[in-house]
Parts: structure tokens; sequence; C-alpha cells
């Protein structure tokens, strides 16, 4: 069978991006000029603005972890809590997601991490779920994605990050212990991806995850 070349695909896989990932200067922080606003909602386009300015060709940005609300608290390495709801903080994007998109204009790779046994996804949606204390699984990975790639309309969203696969592969025995969950959860996240038009990139797996 033929590979595929997706190195162009899109603007993500084909342009340089600007990531506010672990070791980037807007890694949790919006740095110290307050004179650029109070949140990320109010810096991230004066940012941008200078990029153009500049003439730097940035096709994309990425959102890393500090976008949306977790259990816990991060450390220093990026580890930490787990997501509860894929949605922006107030305190981060007061006006939404939709209305950054529309600041920015440029499609956007968007990081998540172990979801929460605490998630609203867990506790006010009917999906069944493995959970442990400090993470969770759907139980029907193919359902669960099909519903939640239907949620970001207008985000600009061009890939979903999945992080931290080794700790939701660790923390949730079931991905362990029957044979097949493990395919099924990789599986029904890029599967829901592709029917929404978005890719995914599979961050911090174990070797054999990367074979599957």
């Amino acid at each position: 069978k033929p590979r595929t070349d997706n190195r162009f695909l899109d603007d993500i896989h084909g342009k340089i991006g600007f990531w506010t990932d672990n070791g980037g200067f807007y890694h949790y922080s919006i740095g110290d000029n307050a004179s650029l606003g109070t949140n990320y909602e109010e810096v991230l386009p004066k940012v941008k603005q200078y990029h153009d300015e500049l003439g730097v060709p940035f096709g994309h940005w990425q959102f890393d972890s500090w976008f949306y609300p977790k259990d816990g608290k991060v450390s220093p390495g990026g580890g930490g809590g787990a997501v509860t709801n894929w949605t922006s903080l107030d305190s981060v994007f007061p006006s939404g997601m939709a209305a950054i998109q529309e600041k920015l204009g440029v499609p956007i790779v968007m990081h998540n991490r172990q979801w929460s046994p605490k998630s609203d996804y867990i506790h006010n949606l009917s999906f069944p779920w493995y959970s442990s204390e400090k993470a969770s699984v759907p139980v029907d990975p193919p359902a669960f994605f099909d519903w939640f790639f239907k949620q970001q309309e207008g985000w600009g969203l061009g890939m979903y990050e999945q992080d931290w696969m080794c700790t939701e592969y660790d923390e949730v025995s079931a991905i362990q212990t029957n044979i097949t969950m493990g395919d099924l959860w990789l599986y029904g996240m890029a599967e829901g991806a592709a029917r929404s038009g978005r890719t995914v990139q599979y961050c911090m797996p174990y070797s054999h995850e990367i074979l599957s």
C-alpha cells in the first residue's frame, strides 16, 4: 500500500507555526508588559499583529493546556491536573474560543491532556467511561469522539493534539487489560477528527501506540 505524503496537507502540516507549548514564552504566561493586556484574549492578537508587521509567515498557531480547566495544578514540566471541560477558561478567553479565532484568523493546533474522572463529560453526559483516580477513557471511543469533534464550531481547530498519552495508558487499567481498548481509543480519536475535517497529533505515546 503506497504511503500518503501529508507533509503539505494544510497550513498546519506545510507551514511554520507559532507554538505556546512548554518552553515557549506564552506557556502559562502573558508576560509582564501590562500595556499589552491582562489576559490571553487581549495579548495574543497584538502578538499576531507584531508577527505580521515583521513579515514572519506563521501559517498556524498552537494553544497549549493553559486555555482549558483542569482538576489540579500543572507542574513546571507541564504535567498535572486532568482536563475537566475542553473549552476556554473565562480568565483566558472571556469572549470564548470562536471570538479569539476571529481575531487571529489562522488554523489552530489545540492541546488536550488526560481526561479527568471529575469531568463534565462523565457527570453530565450519557457516555460510559473507564476511570481511575487520575484519568478516564470513554468505553466507546468512536461514539464519544464522533460527538466530541462536533463541539468546536468556529474555533479554527485544525489539529487536535492528544498529549500525555503515557499517563492515560498508565492510569486507566482498561487500556492495559482489554485487548481491543487501546486500539479503539486511538481509532475513535482518529476517525472522529477525520470526519470533522481535522487531524490528530499523538503526543508522548508509548512505542506500542505508535506501532498501532
